[in-house]
């Protein structure tokens, strides 16, 4: 008698093979893809977040596609895949194979949507994924797979926010705090300091940095 995790393999085995003929490239970021015949990509800035957001989907529909929301490091409060929030019922804990590498993101919709937040060298990456049908989230799935990001890119000059968050991430690495969950809030109010967000399992730390001392205090809430 074969078990469920038998038969899974099974037919893992005789799904047929996506085709991704067609190679794309962003203009200004160093990310690659391979898509399928008949999709395309398109490009622009989103004022809301803000950052840049390349698009990857069907020529002739809309509801099916892999939205990816870049922009060097420091990430914004607002630059994620789960902006603006709400709550999903099904929303769960998903790995998905990133270009060759698993990545833990959030799967919805009976995991035919998958969110996901991380950063690869300089550039912080967001990806919102979403299909209508299991075969479309096959697909989808397959080109998350060939996606690939060159890690050694950088902004040929450091923003003073890039330089105020690499302070900041000093401060949480001393201070016991993890380092890849620090997001920019931009410009404190009536102050010439830098604000950001440090979040963490047990909650969040606002913290200003200036740039002229090269110093880090520690907000209140």
């Amino acid at each position: 008698m074969r078990t469920p995790a038998v038969l899974a393999v099974i037919a893992a085995c005789g799904a047929p093979t996506v085709d991704l003929p067609t190679p794309i490239e962003h203009a200004s970021y160093p990310i690659r893809a391979r898509v399928p015949v008949g999709w395309t990509a398109e490009a622009s800035h989103a004022a809301i977040y803000p950052a840049d957001v390349w698009l990857l989907h069907p020529r002739d529909r809309s509801d099916t596609g892999i939205q990816i929301i870049l922009g060097w490091l420091p990430r914004g409060g607002r630059q994620s895949a789960y902006f603006p929030g709400g709550t999903v019922p099904d929303a769960h804990p998903v790995s998905r194979r990133i270009g060759g590498i698993s990545r833990d993101g959030t799967g919805e919709n009976a995991d035919r949507h998958f969110r996901i937040d991380f950063d690869v060298g300089e550039l912080a990456v967001s990806i919102h994924a979403f299909a209508t049908t299991d075969e479309q989230a096959r697909v989808i799935d397959a080109i998350l797979d060939a996606v690939t990001i060159d890690s050694d890119p950088r902004p040929a000059t450091l923003s003073p926010a890039r330089r105020a968050f690499e302070l900041a991430r000093e401060w949480a690495k001393r201070n016991g705090f993890p380092t890849d969950h620090i997001v920019y809030v931009g410009p404190l109010a009536n102050d010439s300091r830098y604000g950001f967000t440090v979040f963490h399992d047990r909650g969040l730390v606002p913290l200003g940095v200036d740039l002229a001392s090269a110093t880090v205090t520690r907000m209140p809430l």
